[in-house]
């Protein structure tokens, strides 16, 4: 699957298909955590405004299928899904979410973060 850079959007639309969802409440994920050189962001819920990242995560997830069993249901982020991240933000919303103190765009600084970041999934 192809996504295209910057275009958050189109790559929703992608990967609703890719997966076969219907609407936004398809997603089967109920939160997620990202932990961040051992600290935790809490749990966000994939509620509306979320499941654009939260189908991103499951996404990411499924890349790493039983390639990180001591991670349970999630993943570390590496450099490749760092990429990613870009790939389907884009340059602007990520550049928000690195530079910009009160930024909205929370999960993709966590994302981003430099370090050991951990990404934990709780499914529906």
């Amino acid at each position: 699957m192809k996504l295209k850079k910057g275009d958050i959007n189109g790559n929703t639309l992608r990967l609703i298909k890719y997966f076969g969802f219907k609407e936004e409440q398809d997603v089967p994920i109920k939160s997620f955590e990202i932990e961040t050189n051992g600290s935790s962001t809490g749990l966000v819920l994939a509620c509306k405004g979320k499941y654009k990242s939260a189908l991103f995560l499951l996404y990411l997830s499924e890349l790493t299928f039983n390639t990180q069993p001591e991670i349970g249901a999630g993943f570390h982020m590496n450099s490749t899904f760092r990429k990613l991240t870009v790939v389907y933000f884009g340059d602007d919303l990520c550049n928000d979410a690195m530079n910009n103190p009160q930024t909205k765009h929370t999960t993709i600084r966590d994302l981003l973060a430099d370090g050991r970041v951990i990404v934990h999934i709780n499914c529906k």
